[in-house]
């Protein structure tokens, strides 16, 4: 199974899965710098899991949509991608000053099959998961299934 952990940081997987650790920053274990403020270096259809743990917050408004799409093209049909990041509503939203844009629990709705509004791109997913967890609701957690 071939997993991408999209923003890793320190948090390195290894294991009997296929992973491959992208970050902007080199650190130890990082398998490959990238910025996903540009176009991923993968082709179509090439994972089964995305991770994107506390990085979509990293683009700006206009690089919301973009990365999404770039998520679902570099997915495969069926895969699970797995999101998280603040909370809109709490202040670790607007603390980091790397943030760049700020994130509400229906920001995936009008990519769901017949959406009224899903004419913005291509990408489509299910939504099986979405959450707001931790202290004071402070997190957004979603899991989506991708269709093609």
């Amino acid at each position: 199974m071939r997993k991408l952990n999209l923003g890793c940081g320190k948090d390195i997987r290894r294991g009997v899965d296929d992973w491959v650790n992208v970050d902007l920053v080199g650190l130890p274990g990082v398998d490959l710098v990238v910025n996903v403020r540009h176009p991923l270096p993968f082709p179509e259809n090439e994972f089964d899991f995305i991770l994107a743990s506390h990085i979509i917050e990293h683009v700006t408004f206009e690089e919301k949509l973009p990365l999404i799409v770039e998520l679902w093209r570099v997915a495969k049909c069926g895969a699970t991608i797995e999101i998280m990041c603040p909370n809109w509503n709490d202040k670790n939203a607007y603390s980091d000053p790397t943030h760049m844009s700020v994130w509400e629990l229906e920001a995936f709705a009008c990519f769901v099959p017949g959406h009224i509004y899903n004419y913005y791109s291509q990408a489509r997913f299910n939504i099986i998961i979405k959450e707001e967890r931790g202290d004071r609701n402070c997190e957004l957690h979603w899991i989506l299934q991708v269709v093609k």
